[in-house]
């Protein structure tokens, strides 16, 4: 009798405080004690929440050099190329996207065959002096590498 009134007085202790953290009107946060109807339910979300991150893609320190040997080796393959203005240059960044205004082109077969493979969804472009890693879906850029090596 003893034991049952102290495991009692525990577990209303224990839910003292998520009784207090509700206020009426407001949905029940996940894993609180539900008083809608009076008895007391844990409601426990049905799914956990994940967070991943979809597409990524960077060059490798070999694929940097690479890129910038076949370059200075190959020039004619890429065209006339010329510096960024340094305003542009700034928005040529991870996580942006391209700015709007930029010649793009398809990085030559050439160098795209000295690369590792790039990823399904992604796409080398030449934009300026710089190859882009490009996501093809959100237009966002990826990665960069300077092929002037500034």
């Amino acid at each position: 009798m003893r034991r049952t009134l102290i495991c009692l007085v525990s577990l209303l202790a224990a839910a003292a405080p998520a009784w207090a953290d509700h206020r009426p009107g407001h949905p029940t946060p996940p894993g609180h004690l539900n008083r809608g109807n009076g008895v007391g339910v844990i409601t426990v979300p049905s799914e956990p929440s994940v967070s991943v991150q979809i597409g990524s893609f960077r060059f490798s320190l070999d694929d940097r050099n690479s890129a910038l040997a076949y370059y200075h080796n190959h020039p004619g393959d890429f065209g006339t190329l010329s510096a960024l203005p340094p305003g542009i240059a700034q928005q040529v960044a991870r996580g942006r996207g391209l700015p709007p205004g930029i010649a793009r082109r398809y990085a030559p077969a050439g160098l795209i065959n000295v690369l590792s493979p790039v990823p399904d969804g992604f796409s080398l472009v030449i934009a300026g002096d710089r190859l882009v890693a490009l996501n093809i879906a959100t237009d966002v850029i990826e990665d960069v590498v300077d092929l002037f090596g500034n």
